[in-house]
């Protein structure tokens, strides 16, 4: 019962603290709990019966910024006694550079941000993977023996 307490607090977008004091334990129960895998069967199941609904709030955010990526300024000029024209003003940066800002959000969530020691590792091209990957075969061929 209080596994399912937590799963739903943690999809609810709730804290650590806020899950642990609703439930009566302390964070680091909460924690652990987090670990465990029934409760990562539970939030598998929980967000498997949402799989549908999210996948289509994804495709409906993802066209929302498309079309921020394109969006234009519409400017009010006056024509006299109280008649004003939309104009176009141009492109409308700030609602571009803040779709950037979200389809990076969107893209980066639930990544692994990478630790300190591994921020001066290169990336490995496919080639040099291939290279490093026949160099360990030959090595670990067996090498004939001469006939005695």
């Amino acid at each position: 019962m209080r596994r399912m307490a937590v799963a739903e607090g943690i999809v609810g977008g709730k804290s650590a603290s806020t899950i642990a004091e609703n439930t009566g334990v302390d964070r680091r129960t909460v924690f652990r709990d987090l670990q465990s895998n029934e409760l990562k069967l539970l939030l598998d199941r929980m967000l498997d019966a949402k799989r549908e609904r999210m996948t289509r709030l994804l495709d409906l955010s993802l066209d929302a910024i498309e079309e921020a990526l394109h969006a234009t300024r519409k400017v009010a000029v006056a024509q006299g006694k109280g008649v004003q024209v939309l104009v176009d003003g141009g492109p409308d940066w700030f609602a571009r550079l803040n779709a950037v800002r979200l389809y990076k959000e969107l893209a980066i969530a639930r990544r692994a941000i990478p630790r300190e020691e591994d921020k001066g590792r290169s990336l490995v091209s496919l080639d040099e993977l291939e290279g490093t990957l026949a160099k360990l075969n030959e090595q670990l061929r067996p090498t004939a023996t001469p006939p005695s």
